[in-house]
């Protein structure tokens, strides 16, 4: 019989919090020549999660992410989970009809986006087909890890199955392009 590991020991949320509060200046990310301590990130993640949650985020929302690999990115990734809410990573190589297409299938209520791609956004086709969707830029959020009052967030939402669970929706995030009618198309097609 093998032996259970609680959930909330994979909430890599929460192994942020703690290495914050134990070792919080030791480097957790490196990226481009710039170094990220614990402390940063989770004052950036626990800044980012409170924002999503007074526009409505709340556990079991399914949160689509598209921005290139970065600190921003990771903390998002972050606070998506300190929400329990559901994390989608966007492929950044997906036209515009592809990613409505992951947006739609997935039933995302909430897009972030590196500014990047905010022509692409901003176009009309997004907003257009999916009104209710927030989409967010990454600028909006002032998530730059190290910058801002060091905050926590008050965590996930107690009572929800995936509060203390990290979830992620890869469904979308294989690299292939997602057609509708087209073999191998995620499900929904």
């Amino acid at each position: 019989m093998s032996e259970s590991v609680p959930c909330d020991a994979w909430n890599l949320a929460k192994v942020v919090q703690k290495w914050a509060q134990f070792r919080p200046d030791k480097v957790a990310l490196r990226l481009a020549g710039s170094d990220y301590t614990y402390r940063d990130i989770d004052v950036a993640s626990s800044r980012i999660a409170r924002q999503l949650r007074d526009r409505g985020c709340a556990a079991g929302d399914r949160v689509a992410v598209l921005g290139r690999n970065g600190a921003t990115t990771v903390n998002c990734f972050l606070a998506v989970l300190k929400l329990g809410a559901i994390y989608l990573p966007l492929n950044t190589r997906l036209t515009t009809p592809e990613l409505l297409f992951q947006l739609k299938d997935a039933g995302a209520s909430l897009l972030l986006f590196d500014d990047e791609w905010r022509a692409q956004i901003d176009s009309g086709a997004i907003g257009h087909e999916l009104p209710e969707l927030q989409c967010i830029a990454y600028s909006a959020l002032g998530s730059s890890p190290g910058t801002g009052a060091a905050q926590t967030s008050s965590g996930p939402r107690s009572g929800h199955p995936s509060a203390d669970c990290v979830q992620l929706d890869l469904s979308g995030a294989s690299g292939a392009a997602a057609h509708p009618g087209r073999p191998g198309s995620p499900r929904g097609s």
